[in-house]
C-alpha cells in the first residue's frame, strides 16, 4: 500500500496510543481506538453541521437580498405608475379647466352680444318714439296753423285727444 501525505492540521486530534518504545515511528504510534473514531465522527458531524448552517445562512441572506431587490423594483414600478397617473390626472384637470374657461368666455360673449342687442333695440325704439313725437308735434302744429288760418281759435277739447294719441304711441 502506498502512503499518502495528509495535512492533519485541520483534522481533529486523535488520542495517541503510548507505546513503550519511543523509537517507534509516529505513524505507527497513531492507532485509532474506538473512542477516537467516535470523536472523529463527531468532529466531522460538527464540521458538516457548521457547513450546513453556513450554507443555510448564505441561502437566507441571498433570499433576503433577492426579496429586497424585488421589493425595491416593485416600489420603483409603483412610483413610475403613480407618477404617470398623476401626470394623466393633471393633464385631464388642465383640459377640463381649459374647457370651462372656453365655455365661460363663450357665455360672456353671448351675454355681451345680448346686452348690446338690447341696448341697440332700446336706442332704436327711442329714436322711433322721438320720430313719432316729432311727427305728432308737427301735425299738431299744422292743425293749430290751419285753425288759426281759418279764423277759428282752438277748442279745449281738441288738444287732449292729441295728447292721448301721443301717449298711446309712446307706450
Amino acid at each position: 500500500m502506498m502512503e499518502l501525505d495528509i495535512d492533519q492540521s485541520h483534522l481533529p486530534r486523535v488520542q495517541e496510543a503510548q507505546t513503550e518504545s519511543p523509537a517507534v515511528p509516529v505513524s505507527v504510534r497513531h492507532t485509532p481506538t474506538e473512542s477516537g473514531a467516535k470523536e472523529l465522527c463527531q468532529c466531522f458531524a460538527v464540521l458538516e453541521d457548521g457547513a450546513l448552517a453556513h450554507s443555510l445562512q448564505e441561502q437566507e441572506i441571498e433570499q433576503y437580498y433577492n426579496s429586497n431587490v424585488q421589493k425595491n423594483q416593485l416600489v420603483q414600478n409603483d412610483i413610475r405608475i403613480a407618477k404617470r397617473l398623476q401626470d394623466e390626472e393633471e393633464q385631464q384637470l388642465s383640459q377640463a379647466t381649459r374647457q370651462l374657461e372656453e365655455q365661460d368666455s363663450e357665455y360672456a360673449r353671448r351675454i355681451q352680444e345680448e346686452i348690446q342687442r338690447c341696448a341697440e333695440e332700446a336706442r332704436r325704439r327711442e329714436e322711433e318714439d322721438e320720430e313719432i313725437a316729432k311727427r305728432l308735434q308737427e301735425e299738431e302744429m299744422d292743425i293749430r296753423r290751419q285753425r288759426l288760418d281759418s279764423g277759428r281759435h282752438g277748442d279745449a277739447d281738441d288738444f287732449p285727444l292729441i295728447e292721448v294719441q301721443i301717449l298711446l304711441f309712446i307706450l
